[in-house]
């Protein structure tokens, strides 16, 4: 989905469910948001409760998104397992993030 969808943008139910084939559907997106649940994990900005685990937050993604997001665990594995850089998406969501301040930052009245 798109964030301007979630934000309630304007845009119909309509033009959400039409877009939401097109995210998250290849397997490095998918390792991607893996990597962003095992993030959420391991800050756990959650309430109190201890039973939140990867799979659960899993499921709840699963159905924000509206896809299959299955075998969490070996996906974190794979994260786990990496030898360069293992946090990749992160690195790539905080860069984008970071550009997307400074162009808000030209673009903000006074």
């Amino acid at each position: 989905m798109r964030l301007a969808a979630l934000e309630g943008n304007g845009e119909s139910n309509d033009t959400v469910t039409a877009h939401k084939e097109d995210y998250l559907q290849r397997d490095a997106q998918l390792i991607y948001l893996a990597e962003l649940i095992y993030a959420l994990y391991a800050f756990a900005p959650f309430s109190s409760n201890r039973n939140i685990n990867p799979t659960t937050i899993a499921r709840y993604f699963s159905g924000i998104f509206h896809i299959k997001i299955d075998r969490v665990r070996k996906k974190i594995e794979e994260i786990r397992l990496r030898k360069k850089n293992r946090t990749v998406f992160l690195d790539l969501l905080k860069a984008a993030l970071n550009r997307q301040i400074k162009e808000d930052d030209l673009h903000a009245p006074g």
